[in-house]
């Protein structure tokens, strides 16, 4: 058979370890409304994008140090599993918030290190993780409480703060994930005295937009119809070869399909090219997490 690899590339592809998949994927309950659209997803993180100057002003005092916040990451997180693979010592504050249960989440040395700085405590360079004193687990429910503030005021949730758990049977004994077991996270990269670590947030009663009536679809699908079955598919890639080619195929040969790894994938309903997909896993098997959908109007013809 033909190709254009060379000798060195399909060694290199022998020995490259599979791509990863971009994790696990969790099915969607039909029966529940859709979750955030992507517009409201980026309109609330430009919302908060808005309070990082406040963020930075008010840690600053209370920490008397220089503070840079930058959100690294905004999306939803199912509340299940959430704090699976927690070691003792950790920091985990609870709060009330739209009927549910939020949290934040800091590490236990970058949160030391910043009640110490607040004190006035001679810093040592990397100070061993242990259990915060009363004092300092108050500094830092102040500290974290800015947080709560700042992102109750800008997304109009009526938050009231909870308590500090520094250890994962403490956690378990206040966690209530009861209702809605989504929760839209924000993740921020805090950089205080030259020290960066990451500040988790999850917040309860972030609900979708309820859709305008015009948005509804125009026409409902017959009941006779709901359980027929079709057949969605992905295509990973395609390539056309000469059927003299075909035919010398054999075991160990590579057949590049021209497209980078990590591309999406092109969704397949009964033929029809339908949208776009990565991949990743749920429960050990392959599985799908839809990026984009097309409609009717745009769909063209698969060949």
């Amino acid at each position: 058979m033909s190709n254009n690899v060379s000798p060195e590339e399909v060694e290199a592809l022998l020995d490259e370890e599979p791509a990863a998949p971009v994790g696990a994927v969790t099915p969607r309950d039909f029966s529940q409304p859709r979750r955030l659209s992507l517009a409201q997803q980026q309109a609330i993180g430009q919302a908060v994008k808005q309070c990082l100057p406040q963020f930075e002003a008010k840690l600053g005092a209370w920490l008397r140090a220089e503070v840079v916040v930058e959100v690294a990451a905004l999306g939803e997180a199912a509340s299940t599993g959430l704090f699976d693979g927690l070691e003792d010592p950790l920091l985990v504050l609870t709060f009330a918030a739209g009927g549910g249960q939020g949290w934040i989440v800091w590490e236990n040395g970058p949160a030391l290190r910043a009640a110490l700085t607040s004190l006035g405590e001679e810093l040592e360079e990397d100070p061993e993780e242990r259990l915060l004193t009363p004092l300092e687990a108050g500094v830092t429910e102040d500290v974290l409480g800015v947080f709560t503030q700042q992102l109750g005021e800008v997304l109009n949730l009526a938050i009231r703060p909870g308590q500090l758990s520094q250890s994962v049977r403490a956690l378990a004994s206040l966690l209530d994930t009861d209702g809605d077991p989504q929760r839209l996270f924000v993740h921020f990269d805090v950089t205080i005295a030259g020290s960066q670590s990451t500040i988790r947030v999850y917040l309860p009663g972030i609900l979708p937009e309820a859709k305008a009536p015009d948005a509804a679809p125009t026409s409902q699908l017959p009941i006779h119809l709901d359980e027929v079955p079709v057949t969605l598919s992905a295509e990973l890639g395609s390539i056309e070869i000469s059927l003299d080619d075909l035919m010398k195929i054999e075991e160990g040969d590579v057949i590049p399909l021209g497209i980078p790894v990590g591309d999406p994938l092109d969704i397949i309903i009964e033929g029809n090219r339908a949208g776009k997909a990565h991949w990743g896993n749920h429960h050990g098997n392959l599985a799908l997490r839809v990026e984009h959908i097309e409609s009717k109007r745009e769909r063209p013809r698969h060949d």
